[in-house]
């Protein structure tokens, strides 16, 4: 949590947690989300009983339109694979070692 700490600007989360937190707002529907972060005991650096990181989050249309746009591609393949549309080989192992 240090890093977070250290590394982050007042209106910013940690990047690895940022799509994370657009795509829990574009399945609840939500336009904002609360961002916490709790480190109880001792981390890396020995640092103890540190302040929780909160930091409040808008919705980023952008990043949920392509999450959205990802979705809808994701169910159309899988329906199709459903119909058969794909072929799946089967690869016989024991015939590819010789």
């Amino acid at each position: 949590q240090v890093e977070y700490l250290l590394e982050c600007g007042p209106d910013e989360i940690p990047e690895a947690y940022f799509l994370q937190v657009q795509h829990s707002m574009y399945v609840s529907g939500r336009n904002w989300w609360l961002f916490a972060s709790v480190s109880f005991g001792a981390d890396a650096q020995g640092a103890r009983n540190l302040p929780m990181f909160l930091r409040f989050v808008r919705r980023n249309e952008k990043i949920c339109a392509a999450i959205s746009k990802s979705v809808a591609e994701e169910a159309a393949f899988l329906a199709d694979a459903d119909q058969g549309a794909y072929v799946v080989e089967e690869i016989d192992k024991e015939k590819d070692k010789d």
